[in-house]
């Protein structure tokens, strides 16, 4: 899961945006070790009919629709036939992140429909990201119904294609804000937990690995080998104790 491509204004920002070089590395990286990058369509239906994709199949998503991911990211994807998804915040194309701003970043071009029509129609998917980009579940559960259902037809009215995915602002979500996402009739929904998504995993809850600025290219491949958020010499020796533990079946304090 990425944000934003390109350098940082800032510390506060670094930690939300890959560099253009590193993004470029990491997409190396993919391509020539194995992994096989496909659509999250595939790993949805996948899930859905029980089936297993290869071994090291990793999806790519970017959540908010900065420009600089159609700028950056999008030429990249392109040179190795990678598909990925984006979530745009449907009132605010073509405007800024002004979610951030209330947090004292800096402002950043949102795409355009045209840079997101231009995407969509050579292998990126477009899900929905909300209105405006608030916390759901902060939201009465009609401003939050409203929030769902209106990103999807935007987006679909701007494209003339369906939107099938959703991603939580700041993966905040609970029962109800689930429910509300299967209701507005999308097939599945992006967490911000980490993991892997396997059988177990809830099609409304899926896991995310998040891709950091501050990543080196170890850490980035240590977090998608493991699937974990962050990334330290101490982290496969602590996915190995998990893996042990529950197959054991025992709990330990």
């Amino acid at each position: 899961m990425y944000h934003s491509i390109g350098e940082a204004n800032n510390s506060r920002e670094k930690r939300l945006q890959c560099s253009v070089r590193n993004f470029s590395l990491q997409m190396s990286y993919l391509s020539n070790f194995g992994y096989r990058v496909t659509g999250l369509d595939n790993l949805v239906n996948s899930m859905k009919s029980g089936t297993d994709l290869p071994e090291k199949t990793i999806v790519i998503t970017f959540d908010d629709g900065f420009r600089d991911t159609f700028r950056y990211a999008f030429p990249i994807l392109r040179k190795y036939n990678f598909p990925a998804t984006v979530f745009v915040v449907s009132d605010l194309v073509n405007d800024t992140n002004k979610w951030m701003i209330k947090e004292n970043c800096s402002a950043k071009e949102l795409m355009t429909w045209e840079e997101i029509k231009e995407m969509s129609e050579n292998g990126i998917t477009i899900g929905a990201h909300t209105s405006t980009h608030p916390s759901l579940t902060a939201l009465s559960f009609g401003n939050a119904v409203s929030e769902i259902t209106g990103s999807k037809s935007k987006i679909e009215k701007n494209l003339g294609r369906k939107v099938n995915f959703f991603a939580y602002p700041y993966g905040e979500f609970n029962e109800q804000i689930k429910k509300a996402v299967e209701g507005a009739g999308y097939t599945a929904a992006c967490s911000v937990r980490p993991g892997f998504n396997t059988g177990e995993i809830e099609l409304y809850s899926l896991r995310r690995i998040a891709v950091h600025g501050t990543d080196s290219l170890w850490q980035f491949i240590l977090k998608i080998i493991y699937g974990a958020n962050r990334a330290n010499i101490a982290l496969p020796f602590k996915y190995y104790f998990n893996q042990i533990k529950s197959r054991l079946n025992v709990q330990i304090f």
